[in-house]
């Protein structure tokens, strides 16, 4: 039960609870929420096999430095604490990534991935926005997974890509003192 509390002019509720915002999904099965394809690398978003989630994944066959990027128009991550998403090594394994992100004209810093991806299994990956360099950013707007020159070439694949919510407190504790004018 909500118990509103007037204090002169304020009115504070009781007992409502905050509502966080949900993750930003730009892969599953398709690109959603007006993110745009700009890959240099040979790729397919329709890919049937195999699949993390869903019905699609995206193969990528890049050379080295070549990545899967995907653009969006300026936007703000502060809602948002990591990038997400889930990686195949296909059958060969082996290949190094990194993934970068980008903001108004400038670039993160590259986040290399600890180890190689491992062969015909997947893992998922969350990177923190602030170790990408755009934690708060008011203006990203492109992140990209590129295979780097120090691992091996072939076939991998990756699926349901998403930002990822900061964790919201459950409870939020607001003090007034009524004797004091607020303003």
């Amino acid at each position: 039960m909500r118990t509103p509390i007037a204090f002169g002019r304020i009115l504070l509720t009781t007992g409502t609870a905050a509502r966080a915002q949900g993750n930003l999904i730009i892969y599953a099965d398709s690109l959603t929420n007006a993110f745009q394809d700009w890959s240099w690398a040979s790729h397919s978003l329709n890919n049937t096999s195999p699949v993390h989630t869903g019905n699609r994944s995206i193969s990528v066959s890049a050379n080295v430095w070549q990545a899967i990027s995907f653009e969006h128009g300026n936007f703000d991550v502060a809602p948002y604490a990591s990038f997400t998403f889930w990686v195949n090594g296909g059958s060969g394994g082996g290949q190094q990534l990194q993934v970068y992100a980008q903001y108004g004209n400038n670039s993160g810093p590259a986040y290399v991935l600890p180890s190689p991806l491992a062969a015909g299994s997947w893992q998922q990956v969350s990177i923190p926005l602030s170790t990408l360099g755009v934690a708060n950013a008011p203006d990203f707007n492109r992140i990209n997974i590129q295979l780097r020159n120090d691992g091996t070439s072939g076939t991998f694949y990756v699926d349901d890509i998403q930002f990822t919510t900061r964790t919201v407190p459950e409870f939020v504790n607001v003090n007034v003192d009524a004797t004091q004018p607020i303003r």
